[in-house]
């Protein structure tokens, strides 16, 4: 990670917190499914915790066992993504 907001910064000219979703929560969709898988090695399901808090109107799943990658194809994933585009 270090290295990733060494390049942000250096070669963008951006800063990490530019990319916390809990500042710009009010600028999302309208309908919103946050899905985070509680093992997740590479971010901690307190980030999608606190962005579910930030915005009360959305749904957060919390998955087991689906990791980082995974979870793009976890059956309970896909099955809310298909709730939600079709509500």
């Amino acid at each position: 990670m270090p290295g990733m907001h060494r390049v942000l910064h250096d070669d963008f000219g951006y800063d990490a917190a530019d990319f916390d979703l809990v500042k710009v929560a009010d600028r999302l969709p309208s309908k919103l499914l946050i899905v985070h898988d509680a093992g997740d090695p590479e971010v901690p399901v307190g980030d999608a915790e606190r962005l579910a808090s930030a915005r009360p109107d959305a749904r957060l799943l919390v998955t087991e066992r689906l990791g980082h990658l995974r979870i793009l194809f976890g059956r309970p994933v896909l099955e809310a993504v298909a709730k939600l585009i079709g509500s």
